[in-house]
């Protein structure tokens, strides 16, 4: 693979008309104006989905706009030579293995239902549009770095590094309060921070470094967002909490 992601406004002007751009801005847009009648401090599952989708159109044009989507769903996904490496086969596995124990058992014990009804197939999915649509941004991240033509494990460590302090940033100052209902027990903070983000992210970029293969990048990273949203029970927007849980 090229040792790039970056292809602005890829195919030139007529960039902006790619259905991808306009799906993601329209969607983001319709989404901001349905908000605009919803105002309120108060956490709400409909207003909850509304700005998640507002976000997933955003993050997808960004994508697009960055060359990522072009690079996503134009190369193979896993080469026969990589198929064939043991690093590739080790790594990959310890990846997965990683991402599965963490977000599968440790997550999950950090993580309070409250009373929100148990309904997996709408969490899934809920899950697989979250994961795909914000690890668009991560590798928008990543493109970005690449305009600096750095040696790859600089690429790697600064991605790392640029990619943790918007995550982090992002959840704390709006997803985890806007968004995701209520769900964190606070004990767990650090340990979900040290066991489950840092060593996902971190096994991530040094896969996508080694290897770009950055289809199995956002596979990985989408069973991660898929685990957790099945865990909390993402609610459906018909999702109304009790007086004993009000919510935020």
């Amino acid at each position: 693979m090229k040792q790039t992601l970056f292809e602005f406004l890829p195919g030139g002007a007529a960039a902006v008309y790619h259905p991808v751009v306009l799906l993601g801005l329209l969607t983001a847009l319709a989404c901001t104006l349905m908000l605009r009648r919803r105002r309120g401090r108060d956490w709400t599952a409909e207003a909850a989905w509304l700005r998640a989708f507002q976000y997933f159109g955003a993050a997808c044009a960004l994508s697009y706009f960055c060359g990522v989507w072009t690079v996503l769903f134009s190369q193979s996904p896993v080469s026969r030579a990589q198929l064939a490496s043991p690093l590739w086969r080790w790594l990959t596995a310890i990846w997965g293995i990683q991402v599965v124990a963490a977000y599968g058992f440790l997550w999950p014990k950090g993580t309070f239902t409250a009373d929100r009804p148990y309904r997996p197939l709408l969490s899934t999915a809920f899950g697989c549009c979250w994961g795909f649509c914000h690890t668009q941004v991560f590798l928008s991240i990543w493109a970005l770095v690449e305009l600096g033509n750095l040696q790859r494990w600089w690429l790697a460590l600064i991605s790392f590094a640029l990619i943790s302090a918007y995550n982090g940033n992002w959840h704390e100052r709006y997803w985890d309060r806007k968004v995701s209902p209520p769900h964190n027990l606070e004990e767990w903070n650090t340990r979900k921070i040290l066991f489950c983000h840092v060593p996902n992210l971190g096994l991530g970029v040094t896969h996508l470094a080694l290897f770009g293969n950055v289809a199995v990048f956002v596979a990985v990273q989408t069973l991660a967002l898929m685990i957790s949203a099945y865990a909390m029970r993402f609610p459906g927007w018909d999702y109304q909490p009790s007086a004993a849980n009000p919510g935020k």
